[in-house]
């Protein structure tokens, strides 16, 4: 899955971090310039964010600045194979 975020305010740090979701886990987190700063958290625990975010400099690059998350399904106990959360972009 991808998503495009589109008009938003060139500013030099939006944090972007994906929040934890059931049955699967974060594997990378990486940019596609200079411009991102990907940064481990202080926090061990996954309970509430993975604790690995980006930083992105969107007014070094005010258009095609990526931040892209893998993420690997690690609990196959379920019926489904799809689950999503609302990650937010927020300055």
């Amino acid at each position: 899955m991808s998503y495009t975020f589109k008009d938003i305010p060139n500013s030099t740090d939006y944090k972007c971090e994906e929040l934890t979701v059931s049955r699967w886990r974060l594997e990378s987190v990486k940019g596609n310039g200079g411009n991102v700063k990907v940064t481990k958290g202080e926090t061990e625990s996954q309970a509430e964010v993975f604790g690995i975010y980006a930083n992105a400099n969107v007014k070094a690059r005010p258009e095609g600045t990526e931040v892209t998350f893998t993420n690997t399904k690690d609990d196959y106990q379920w019926f489904n194979h799809v689950t999503s959360v609302h990650n937010v972009i927020k300055k």
